[in-house]
């Protein structure tokens, strides 16, 4: 009694559904006195009974009625309170004792386990018409709005990379060290998933050549991908940001440099085969990748638009005698630079001119004076009330 009131079921109402024999007609009567029913219906009850012992014997035998009356009176609170619509009623049997729980609206009533039952229905249906929904969806923007934008930025990447790999290989330092860089797609993170490589591929295919199973597999793939970023923002990262970061290409690749010397094969700069360089060496495998990537990007502009690369702390931890060496290319790029340093000056024979401001601050106060100066490539003059003109032509003229 005690389980079937936690399980909230009714036993059965025949011996037909315990399989024991018997029929409709074997029914007592309307005071449902054990007394009224036949033998066979009885026989049936005690096989039921013994069978529900030993399934529930071990789970229940350490509760009490109470705790049992308890923990059903508590989920049927919650349950109720949640199901308002649905009209959840309790009573006891006043024969068993059993307390009962059905479904009572308009005028119908029903089992817990009907309504179950009638609730995954509903479930489904709504579930496959958000499914086809979100196939609409997915396939209106991935297939065309969002999906082409991707498709342009990365084939435009791809671009920037072979250009700064061209770059980077005309590139050659005293040590003939070169160095390269690769774009490589990432891949699948889960078997609903795609590796990058398949996914740009069915990206960069005509819509009109699409399979539905190449359509269905892209729209798979980006359904897990939001479910991802659904339980992300559960945890508390925002939705639009986490499908933001999940449309993002740039997180679909890794970039891995690569460096070689003189005849020797092509190797991948790790940290520990970057520590055992020179510090030249160092020098050119930080900057000439980031110059590299600006020149690229500047390739998009106007030809007579300005390129301009701005560094704080400008070649911190590069040794004097390479410096002159950074400075040289940075002109063989073109680009025209800001830059901060304490120590850094800029004079060196590979700058052929540079405006300078030095900058004082004398004995802690509140303001500071600047010394401008002006290199022509070989001297250094102090640039005095802001007549730049005239530095230029007595630096000229010293030469």
């Amino acid at each position: 009694t005690e389980a079937a009131a936690r399980l909230g079921a009714r036993a059965p109402q025949n011996a037909g559904e315990l399989q024991a024999g018997g029929d409709e007609r074997d029914q007592p009567g309307d005071s449902g006195a054990l007394g009224d029913w036949p033998v066979a219906r009885a026989e049936a009850w005690l096989r039921f009974a013994r069978v529900f012992m030993r399934k529930f014997r071990a789970r229940f035998e350490q509760r009490r009625e109470e705790q049992v009356r308890d923990a059903l009176t508590e989920t049927f609170t919650k349950v109720s309170t949640v199901l308002v619509e649905y009209g959840l009623e309790r009573f006891e049997d006043a024969v068993t004792g059993r307390m009962i729980v059905e479904s009572r609206r308009a005028s119908r009533s029903i089992t817990p386990a009907q309504l179950a039952a009638e609730l995954r229905q509903m479930e489904e249906q709504q579930s496959a018409l958000i499914d086809e929904k979100d196939r609409e969806l997915y396939e209106q923007i991935l297939l065309h709005s969002v999906g082409r934008a991707i498709r342009d930025r990365i084939n435009r990447a791809e671009q920037w990379v072979d250009q700064m790999n061209r770059f980077m290989a005309a590139r050659r330092t005293s040590s003939g060290l070169v160095l390269s860089l690769a774009w490589s797609p990432r891949p699948a993170q889960n078997e609903r998933e795609l590796d990058t490589d398949k996914l740009l591929a069915l990206l960069r295919k005509s819509t009109d050549a699409l399979r539905q199973d190449e359509i269905e597999e892209m729209m798979a793939h980006f359904k897990s991908r939001i479910d991802w970023a659904k339980q992300a923002a559960e945890d508390g990262t925002s939705l639009r940001q986490a499908i933001g970061e999940l449309l993002d290409y740039r997180q679909w690749f890794t970039f891995t440099l690569f460096h070689k010397k003189g005849d020797s094969s092509r190797r991948e700069l790790t940290d520990a085969r970057f520590n055992v360089m020179s510090g030249g060496e160092k020098a050119m495998a930080m900057y000439i990748p980031l110059f590299a990537a600006a020149d690229s990007r500047y390739k998009d502009s106007h030809p007579t638009a300005p390129r301009i690369i701005a560094l704080d702390e400008a070649f911190a931890g590069v040794d004097e005698d390479n410096l002159k060496d950074m400075f040289e290319l940075i002109r063989d790029m073109d680009f025209d630079y800001m830059m901060t340093s304490q120590v850094l000056w800029g004079c060196y024979e590979t700058v052929p001119a540079l405006s300078i401001y030095e900058i004082h601050r004398p004995n802690d106060a509140h303001f500071v004076t600047l010394f401008p100066y002006y290199w022509n490539g070989t001297r250094r003059s102090l640039v005095t009330d802001g007549d730049w003109d005239s530095a230029r032509e007595a630096a000229v003229s010293v030469d």
